[in-house]
């Protein structure tokens, strides 16, 4: 049985719908924006990329409108998982700011863990703490 040629071009574009949503709905993975020193460690851990900064400025990451700033960090790359030290400081827009001396961060469920004097800053509020967990998804901090 032949199909009409309209049904043909119906499910050609549906088709074509269907692979630009999952293609669009795909995760961005964390970007280095910045690193003065980069090394690759393969033999450490498959994807390893320890960043260190130099005498100018700190290392820089974005992941999905998020900057992390810090003095030295391991992108574990085939994990979309970064550990950063030293000075850190993460910001969401204009909303969100948050300061410690640890993060670690996952790009692919968008949770980070923070440690050693922790300061969220919201625009009506300020916690202090010396642990914090953040989850990007929901928008909720817990201490």
């Amino acid at each position: 049985m032949l199909q009409q040629p309209s049904q043909n071009l119906l499910s050609f574009f549906l088709c074509l719908l269907f692979f630009g949503m999952s293609f669009a709905q795909e995760q961005k993975r964390i970007e280095i924006k910045y690193s003065g020193f980069l090394e690759f460690k393969e033999e450490e851990a498959p994807g390893l990329k320890v960043m260190t900064r130099d005498d100018s400025q700190q290392i820089h990451v974005l992941h999905e409108g998020v900057n992390m700033y810090c003095d030295q960090a391991l992108l574990y790359s085939n994990e979309d998982f970064i550990e950063a030290y030293g000075n850190v400081k993460m910001v969401q827009g204009d909303t969100i700011n948050m300061t410690a001396k640890y993060v670690e961060y996952s790009g692919k469920t968008k949770l980070a863990f923070a440690s050693g004097n922790v300061v969220l800053t919201e625009p009506n509020s300020t916690l202090t703490t010396d642990t914090l967990y953040f989850d990007r998804v929901k928008q909720q901090s817990y201490y």
